[in-house]
C-alpha cells in the first residue's frame, strides 16, 4: 500500500493582484480599502498602486503590503461654474497620464507576474496579459446642464475606455434601491457589469459599541483644493452660530491627527478609518461632501447626513438632489448654506435606514479562481 503522498501535490499558485486607485480626492482609495481586505481574506497577494494622498492613505491602512508610485494625473480644481470648463482644458494632460500609468502597467505586469488588475477609475490600468477590472460608480457622466447634450458623447467616451476592461464593478445594490441613481442604472453596456453591492472601508458590525453618543454633529471636510478649504472656512464660520457639541474633521495632513478643542469644537486634522468610524458613529447627525464613497460609508453606518455637494462637480449636485428626492438626505449648495436652517430640516429626513447587499465576497472569489 502506498503512503500518503496528498502532501506532495503541487499547491495552487497565489494570485498576484494590482490594486490602483485614482487619487482624485481620497474617496477611491478609501472604497479600495474593502477590496483588498478581501483580496488578502482569500489569500491573494496584493501590491497596491497610485499616487499622492491616495497612496499615502492606503500604505497607512496597510503598512506591510508593497507598493509602487504611478503617474499623476495632475487635476486642478478651479471654483464653481468654471470647473467644467477647466476640466475641459485639462484633458490633453490626462490623456497623457493615462497612456503613461499604461506603459508603467505593462513594466509591472512583467516584473512582478501579476495575475489581475483592478483599476478604480485609472482608465489606463488595463492589459491583454492580465485579467483586468474596473470600478466606477459612473456608467453615465453628467455634463454641466448647459452641455447636457453631450452626454450622449461622454458615455460613448466612457465605455469606449472601458471596454478595455474584462468586467466592470458598479460598488452599489442592483436593484431599484440603489444609492447611485442614473449614474449606474438603466444603462445598457457593451461590457460585462457587476453589482458588488456599497463599498465602504467601515463595517456596520462595530456600530453597536460605537453607538453612544458624544456629539452631536460631526462636519467631515473632503475633496481636493481650493474647495476643500472653502468647505472648511465656511463651515469654521457656521459652527459660531450653534452650541452643539462638535467634531470637525479637517481631511488633511495625514501623517499628524493635531487635536485641539477650541469651545464647543474639537477640530483633528485626519483620523483613520477606524476612529473616523467611531466617531461618526458616536454623532447625531454628519456634516458633509455628497461624494460617492462618502455616501457609500453613511449608508453602511446607518446615519443621518446633511450634504453640501462640491460647487460644479455635477455628479455631487446630482447624487445630493437625488438623495434629497428620496427623503434620505437634506442638501445645501455651499454659497447658501445655513447651518442652523439645515439642521432644522434635517429632521424631516429618514437618514439612511436600509441595509443593502453585499457581493463583493463572491465576486472576488470567482475572479480569483
Amino acid at each position: 500500500m502506498c503512503g500518503d503522498i496528498s502532501h506532495l501535490a503541487p499547491q495552487a499558485k497565489r494570485k498576484k493582484v494590482l490594486v490602483a486607485p485614482l487619487n482624485w480626492g481620497l474617496g477611491h482609495a478609501t472604497r479600495c480599502i474593502p477590496v483588498i481586505r478581501e483580496l488578502l481574506q482569500q489569500d491573494a497577494d496584493v501590491i497596491i498602486a497610485s499616487d499622492g494622498d491616495a497612496l499615502l492613505l492606503l500604505k497607512k491602512e496597510f503598512p506591510t503590503l508593497p507598493f509602487t508610485v504611478l503617474p499623476s494625473y495632475n487635476i486642478r480644481y478651479s471654483s464653481g461654474i468654471l470647473m467644467p470648463l477647466s476640466m475641459l482644458f485639462q484633458l490633453p494632460a490626462m490623456m497623457r497620464a493615462i497612456r503613461n500609468e499604461h506603459h508603467e502597467l505593462q513594466s509591472l505586469i512583467a516584473a512582478n507576474e501579476i495575475d489581475i488588475v483592478i483599476s478604480d477609475n485609472r482608465y489606463g490600468m488595463w492589459s491583454t496579459h492580465t485579467k483586468s477590472v474596473f470600478i466606477t460608480h459612473q456608467l453615465s457622466i453628467r455634463p454641466p446642464d448647459l452641455l447636457g447634450f453631450t452626454a450622449p458623447l461622454f458615455r460613448k467616451i466612457n465605455f469606449g475606455f472601458i471596454r478595455r476592461f474584462g468586467c466592470c464593478w458598479i460598488p452599489d445594490a442592483g436593484g431599484n434601491e440603489n444609492l447611485s441613481g442614473e449614474l449606474s442604472h438603466g444603462v445598457k453596456t457593451p461590457f460585462r457589469v457587476e453589482f458588488t453591492g456599497p463599498l465602504s472601508r467601515f463595517s456596520n458590525e462595530q456600530t453597536r459599541e460605537d453607538s453612544a453618543l458624544t456629539y452631536g454633529l460631526a462636519v467631515i471636510i473632503s475633496g481636493p483644493e481650493p474647495q476643500r478649504t472653502a468647505f472648511e472656512k465656511l463651515m469654521t464660520r457656521q459652527l459660531s452660530n450653534i452650541s452643539t457639541r462638535t467634531l470637525l474633521v479637517r481631511g488633511t495632513d495625514i501623517d499628524h491627527v493635531g487635536t485641539r478643542t477650541n469651545g464647543h469644537v474639537t477640530t483633528v486634522n485626519h483620523l483613520s478609518s477606524r476612529e473616523l468610524q467611531k466617531a461618526i458613529n458616536s454623532s447625531a447627525i454628519v456634516v458633509c461632501r455628497s461624494g460617492y464613497s462618502g455616501i457609500m460609508d453613511l449608508a453602511i453606518l446607518q446615519k443621518k447626513a446633511i450634504l453640501v455637494p462640491t460647487p460644479g462637480q455635477t455628479e455631487q449636485e446630482y447624487l445630493a438632489s437625488y438623495l434629497e428626492k428620496k427623503k434620505i438626505c437634506f442638501s445645501q449648495s455651499q454659497h447658501q448654506f445655513d447651518l442652523v436652517k439645515a439642521l432644522e430640516e434635517s429632521g424631516r429626513y429618514t437618514g439612511f435606514n436600509q441595509t443593502y447587499p453585499n457581493r463583493i465576497s463572491e465576486i472576488i472569489r470567482e475572479l480569483l479562481n
